[in-house]
C-alpha cells in the first residue's frame, strides 16, 4: 500500500503516504482510527510464490531467533496448539528471492511426506 485517507471521527480529513512517521501502524488499523475512505495500492506485474511449512519450531528458537525468522520471507506465520513446542512456521518468499533460510532449517524441521 502506498497511502491512504481517512475521516476521523471528529469528521477531520487525513492523508498519510508510505515513509509518513505512523503510515505503517495506520495500514493495519483495520479502520479503528477513522472510515478509510481512499486507498492507494502500488502495482506489480504478476510473480511466483513459493512456501515452506517447518514442523516442531520451538519456543525457544522461536523467541531467541524471532527476528530473524520473521524476516525469512514476505509473509510468516506460526500456528501454535500452545503446547510445548510452538508448533508449524509457514513461510513465503518470491521464488526470484534466492537467500539462503539456514536458520529455519537449524530451528525446525520440514514436515515428513507421506508416501
Amino acid at each position: 500500500m502506498a497511502g491512504l485517507e481517512l475521516v476521523t471521527s471528529s469528521g477531520e480529513l487525513l492523508a498519510f503516504r508510505r515513509g509518513d512517521a505512523d503510515f505503517n501502524g495506520l495500514v493495519v488499523g483495520l479502520g479503528a482510527l477513522g472510515v478509510v475512505t481512499r486507498v492507494t495500492l502500488d502495482v506489480e506485474p504478476a510473480y511466483e510464490v513459493s512456501q515452506r511449512v517447518y514442523e516442531d519450531l520451538s519456543w525457544q528458537s522461536l523467541d531467541t531467533h524471532f527476528d530473524e525468522i520473521t524476516a525469512a520471507g514476505y509473509s510468516v506465520s506460526v500456528f501454535t496448539s500452545w503446547g510445548d513446542r510452538a508448533g508449524q512456521l509457514w513461510v513465503k518468499r518470491r521464488v526470484d528471492d534466492l537467500a539462503a533460510r539456514s536458520l529455519i532449517s537449524s530451528s525446525a524441521r520440514p514436515p515428513r511426506r507421506d508416501s
